[in-house]
């Protein structure tokens, strides 16, 4: 959580409609829907002040106790899910950098031969040697938060920017394999910081990195926002002539928005608008109290007034609590009953009425830009700013493989044919008889 207004990570959703949900609530009541990932706010504490951070009332204790992680690892583990995903958040998370250890090492022991995933979202300032050997060690992910060239990153801290880019140097220089497979950048874009976009697309291949995904900011509308497109577009052309650039003497396409053919599609029009209704992932607080998704969280922000029955909704309790899994599985269906999480065709913004859009199918709304919108009393009311940068990025994609004469996109399809076939694989020798012992 600590890389501001980043929305949780998507999660691609089989079409939900009200029979759907309501066979969701079974499977859960039977043990057949899982959660699939688990976030830990292993501190309330943060060593930055990000202009557009939206955990601006943080409350409960400073760190997460033993007790509630132990407690949060257990429930997780419980369930069936094949590969348990396990994010530590916050606040910053390397402020407790022990019980960051621990939660891991308890989780591998735990995991009755599952192989669990772990990422570690941190603003990266902490980051030592040290613990980045330890990272390596771990097989963990590194999801830094580092919003580019100095102009951007000063809206996170100011003169952090030299830093983080000598840690990633280091990182590049020590550890190269985890380097390019493990670390993923998240840039946070802002109406005011648009025209850095080009300059830190650079950057960031300057030094390498192989991957870097850029979030438009929630809840910071302001009178750039609806007029955002155009600079948003004349950024992105330039992002995709560095772009094919980098493609013909490194083979790699590092920003995200420039990947694949199209979005892949998320969800259908009138089912709920993203995975903070369902049952696939829970964020846990330093208290103990889990949501289940960490932008309605009441222990983290004041909440709007457009959000308040969301996030009635959408918490779920203690996770100690006997009753727990009763309130998790009643989720689904109480979701479908809120217009801010649901009845996708009737968004709409200042670029026009999502049901006549060509991008319905796989725009990533996030209902919370809708809540955190300042002053707005329709939850059909998407923000401006973020259209515009799913607009922009649709069309930079198309004019990418354009460019590039389809090449880049067919390595990546590539790519992905060999990835299912190592899965399949895996799938097939786990599912072999075991020979006597």
């Amino acid at each position: 959580m600590c890389s501001g207004q980043r929305p949780p990570a998507p999660h691609r959703l089989l079409p939900v409609g009200v029979d759907a949900l309501r066979n969701q609530v079974k499977d859960q009541l039977s043990g057949g829907a899982p959660i699939k990932r688990l976030t830990l706010a292993l501190s309330a504490r943060c060593n930055l002040a990000c202009a557009y951070c939206y955990q601006r009332a943080r409350m409960g204790p400073d760190s997460m106790s033993w007790e509630v992680a132990q407690a949060s690892l257990d429930l997780f583990l419980q369930n069936q899910a094949d590969r348990p995903l396990i994010e530590f958040s916050g606040g910053e998370p390397l402020l407790e950098p022990e019980l960051l250890e621990r939660c891991i090492t308890y989780a591998r022991d735990r995991a009755g031969g599952r192989r669990v995933r772990f990422i570690l979202t941190t603003n990266g300032i902490l980051l030592t040697p040290a613990l980045v050997d330890m990272l390596v060690s771990h097989d963990v992910d590194l999801q830094m938060s580092f919003d580019g060239v100095q102009a951007a990153q000063d809206q996170r801290g100011t003169r952090t920017q030299p830093h983080l880019r000598e840690t990633l140097a280091v990182i590049r220089r020590d550890h190269p394999p985890y380097f390019t497979d493990h670390l993923r950048i998240h840039a946070c874009l802002m109406p005011s910081t648009v025209q850095t976009l080009a300059r830190s697309c650079r950057f960031f291949m300057d030094l390498g990195v192989p991957d870097v995904r850029f979030y438009p900011v929630i809840g910071q509308q302001d009178e750039r926002s609806r007029d955002a497109f155009e600079p948003l577009r004349a950024q992105m052309d330039e992002v995709v002539m560095e772009s094919a650039r980098h493609w013909e003497r490194k083979g790699t396409v590092p920003v995200s928005f420039l990947r694949g053919e199209r979005g892949a599609p998320r969800k259908t029009p009138n089912g709920l608008c993203c995975a903070a209704g369902t049952t696939s992932g829970l964020c846990v607080d330093t208290a103990g109290r889990a949501w289940s998704c960490p932008l309605f969280a009441k222990s983290l922000q004041p909440i709007p007034a457009m959000a308040r029955e969301a996030s009635d909704i959408l918490d779920l309790g203690d996770v100690r609590d006997p009753i727990f899994k009763a309130r998790l599985s009643a989720l689904p269906e109480k979701a479908a009953r809120l217009p801010l999480l649901t009845r996708r065709t009737e968004k709409y913004s200042s670029h026009g009425a999502c049901k006549v859009c060509e991008l319905l199918g796989e725009c990533p709304h996030c209902p919370a830009s809708t809540a955190h919108l300042p002053g707005n009393a329709d939850p059909h009311r998407m923000d401006d700013f973020a259209c515009a940068f799913i607009r922009a990025a649709s069309r930079a994609r198309k004019a990418f493989h354009q460019k590039t004469g389809g090449a880049a996109l067919a390595a990546q399809t590539e790519d992905l044919r060999l990835a299912l076939a190592r899965l399949a694989d895996a799938l097939q020798r786990d599912t072999r008889p075991k020979p006597p012992q």
